[in-house]
């Protein structure tokens, strides 16, 4: 993984979801087998809110890497969202995200 895999966790740890999207964007162009960048996207995604499109890069993930655990982690954390959406995982007072990789 290379500086904007780096790049972009830096930026997640900021909670800068759509820059750090773009910096593992860019890691997927030099990788496109890197599965922790769009996993990572996903996780950002679902940190956003944008739901359908963290599902279209945990599928993309998968299909990269069926074998990676931390897809399956995110996974779990939308379909948990997505039953409960009032959950501990979005309440507003809430500040903990979905982490990265």
């Amino acid at each position: 993984m290379g500086r904007h895999f780096e790049r972009g966790r830096a930026l997640f740890a900021l909670k800068r979801y759509r820059e750090a999207i773009a910096e593992y964007q860019q890691e997927l162009a030099i990788d496109p087998t890197c599965v922790a960048s769009q996993t990572n996207i996903a996780a950002s995604l679902l940190n956003l809110k944008e739901f359908d499109e963290a599902e279209t890069a945990l599928r993309n993930a998968v299909s990269i890497n069926p074998a990676y655990p931390h897809t399956y982690y995110i996974a779990a954390r939308l379909r948990e969202h997505r039953r409960c959406p009032r959950s501990r995982f979005s309440g507003p007072s809430n500040s903990a995200s979905f982490m990265p990789l």
